[in-house]
């Protein structure tokens, strides 16, 4: 019993030392199942930097944190036991709560790594001991800029996705595209002019996030705010519905000797999708250069970091008279949580 207190004991102590001689690094996976509030095992897409306990030499297992994709609270966990990547674990944290496949797992070997404050103040890279520094209250990741010498978290972004990533694609009609300018405030916009008939104009744009490459914690999709307008100087009616707008994903191949081509359908992106748009864009033209501002949340989270990959967002807007119809838009905001820079 003596000899096992002493080793535990020496164990911290090595633990202290290392945490200021070196760098500790949090790594990341996800969950490959669901689970519920009160399973004991979990299957992840990789066991690498899990470890069990080894009580010969008084090693506790490795502390994991799972978390939502966009979400900022999770749940603490510790392995017990590990098989290739069945990882047996427990839960006694108070907080336990069912996770979906796909949630992300943060795999720290001790668990103090995980901290309950923000960082504050200056920081150099070299003697800062856990990267990324986590907080599991408030789920913030921080990290050590070398350029300002300060913790840097996860901020709110924005991109505007110009006109000219987008076109107005018709069903059961056609549809004219152009790209002046409009108003006396000359705003650049797309502009879609239908012929006289009923059907549908679909707006669609391609959207290609300046974010960081990475497959865990990167950059997640906030909302899409439409900017968009009937033109009171077009020729024509108001529209008389809106369909649901899409978004997907087009992921294209590496650069190869042999490759396998893109799929054509985009893949369907964010689940359900909730849209505020105004009740007077159906009801009335507006002058033109002034626009209606239409907001989509989605359901689950959509990962914007994934290298060679496009977002393509549709939205159906129909005409149910057979006269012509003229639609304005200067583009998209697209908001998005991303790591600092």
């Amino acid at each position: 019993m003596k000899k096992s207190i002493t080793r535990i004991l020496l164990f911290g102590l090595l633990a202290s030392l290392s945490a200021y001689g070196q760098q500790n690094t949090i790594v990341f996976t996800s969950l490959s199942a669901a689970i519920n509030a009160t399973q004991t095992q979990i299957v992840v897409a990789s066991a690498t930097g899990i470890n069990a306990p080894s009580f010969s030499s008084g090693l506790a297992g490795s502390a994991l944190y799972v978390v939502e994709v966009g979400q900022t609270t999770g749940e603490e966990m510790t392995v017990t036991s590990i098989s290739g990547t069945t990882v047996s674990v427990r839960r006694t944290t108070g907080r336990t709560t069912a996770h979906a496949s796909g949630a992300q797992v943060l795999v720290a070997t001790n668990a103090n790594w995980f901290k309950t404050k923000d960082p504050a103040g200056s920081c150099t890279t070299a003697t800062t001991d856990i990267s990324p520094y986590f907080n599991v209250n408030t789920g913030q990741e921080w990290v050590c800029s070398a350029i300002t010498l300060t913790w840097v978290r996860n901020g709110d972004y924005v991109l505007y996705v110009p006109p000219t990533q987008c076109t107005f694609a018709p069903t059961t009609l056609t549809v004219t595209n152009t790209y002046p300018q409009v108003g006396a405030s000359t705003v650049f916009v797309l502009k879609g002019i239908s012929n006289a008939a009923a059907g549908t104009m679909t707006l669609t744009c391609n959207i290609v996030l300046p974010t960081r490459v990475t497959s865990t914690r990167g950059a997640v999709l906030k909302d899409i705010t439409l900017e968009i307008a009937s033109s009171a100087t077009g020729s024509g009616v108001v529209p008389t519905s809106l369909g649901t707008s899409t978004l997907g994903t087009i992921s294209f191949p590496a650069a190869s000797t042999t490759e396998t081509a893109s799929t054509i359908t985009p893949v369907a992106a964010g689940s359900t999708v909730t849209t505020v748009s105004p009740t007077a864009f159906l009801s009335a033209v507006s002058t033109d250069g002034a626009f209606f501002t239409f907001k989509h949340t989605y359901a689950t989270a959509v990962q914007l970091s994934t290298d060679l990959q496009m977002l393509v967002y549709t939205m159906p807007i129909l005409q149910s008279a057979a006269s012509v119809s003229t639609l304005y838009t200067p583009g998209l905001f697209i908001h998005y949580t991303a790591p600092a820079l």
